[in-house]
């Protein structure tokens, strides 16, 4: 069985493993070049078109797959338990709204990285109970790090999504505690090595994103810093991976790579352009609904612009899982 899960190193170093050390790399020349409009640019690409527009590639294997919208009857009443939960969140005024919809899409990239991860395990077929608990470790670790440091600037949606708690005891000791996990990590790896159970995909699928949520936790010094990076990881793999996906789950409708890709490329640019002029004209994503009663249309469209996101979130759960009823094409 080929061990890459695009069939090619290649495909899946440039596509799967490491975009998001180019954008770190990238975001990096542009930001100390002075250019603010390559920035502008930039940022426009991976906030509006890879962010935001990859969220709606999910609609191609749930709403505008018939077989498996038919089948599952959460794709007519999630939406609808969303839109209430947020809505009754936004007009009762309760806090953390946007806070609960940072750290949920970190979770939700980081159980990406999880999927990929048993993905490159089934392929190789050589599992490990530990892998997962690595992986979740290793890169929570430095994210809660992250929160101590005083010098990291965060504005998500608002000014107080991230919940910055500057402790440098903490933050020393959290910093430490990842290390010395990491370098035991490390230590394992070689005695696998050495015992010729080493397992070179599984290797690279948790070395990468630890080492990658390492970076933007200690070096990173703003949102811009951090979140590029973890959205091109994220969003890049995902649609290269949906096009695996619908080709071999959907083969007898989808007989050409070119045109899931273009499919899927088209669909994040048109939704991405659409929800970046929403968000620009919109609507207002502040926190200021805390203190001032919000009106009923401002708490109706903060329910609705936030239901494709955690529809994306939610249907994930269901299309990835081992036993969907195309993860035999998939997976395999």
């Amino acid at each position: 069985m080929n061990p890459w899960i695009l069939n090619s190193y290649r495909k899946d170093l440039f596509l799967i493993l490491v975009p998001g050390f180019f954008v770190f790399i990238i975001f990096y020349l542009i930001s100390n070049s002075g250019d603010d409009q390559y920035l502008e640019y930039f940022s426009f690409f991976v906030f509006a078109i890879i962010d935001s527009g990859h969220v709606y590639t999910t609609l191609w294997r749930t709403y505008f797959n018939k077989d498996e919208r038919s089948q599952d009857k959460r794709y007519l009443y999630v939406p609808i338990g969303i839109f209430v939960v947020i809505f009754s969140w936004h007009s009762l005024q309760l806090p953390y709204l946007w806070s609960f919809l940072f750290y949920t899409t970190i979770y939700h990239h980081l159980r990406q990285y999880y999927g990929v991860l048993k993905w490159y395990e089934k392929k190789s077929q050589s599992f490990s109970i530990y892998s997962g608990r690595i992986l979740y470790v290793l890169c929570a670790l430095p994210m809660i790090a992250s929160h101590f440091r005083s010098n990291l600037t965060m504005h998500f949606y608002t000014a107080n999504d991230f919940l910055s708690y500057p402790d440098p005891f903490l933050l020393l000791v959290t910093g430490s505690l990842h290390f010395i996990l990491f370098f035991i990590w490390l230590g394992y790896e070689l005695y696998c090595y050495k015992n010729k159970t080493f397992n070179k995909n599984r290797f690279f699928a948790l070395l990468i994103p630890i080492t990658l949520y390492s970076l933007v936790s200690y070096l990173a010094k703003d949102t811009a810093e951090v979140l590029m990076p973890l959205i091109i990881a994220h969003g890049i793999p995902y649609i290269a991976m949906m096009t695996i996906a619908m080709k071999r789950g959907q083969s007898d409708q989808y007989k050409s790579y070119k045109k899931i890709i273009i499919l899927l490329v088209s669909t994040a640019i048109f939704f991405g352009c659409l929800e970046f002029s929403f968000e620009r004209y919109g609507i207002d994503l502040d926190d200021k609904y805390i203190l001032i009663s919000p009106k009923t249309w401002e708490s109706l469209l903060v329910g609705l612009y936030l239901i494709p996101v955690l529809c994306h979130f939610y249907f994930d759960s269901i299309i990835w899982r081992r036993n969907h009823r195309e993860s035999d094409q998939i997976f395999n």
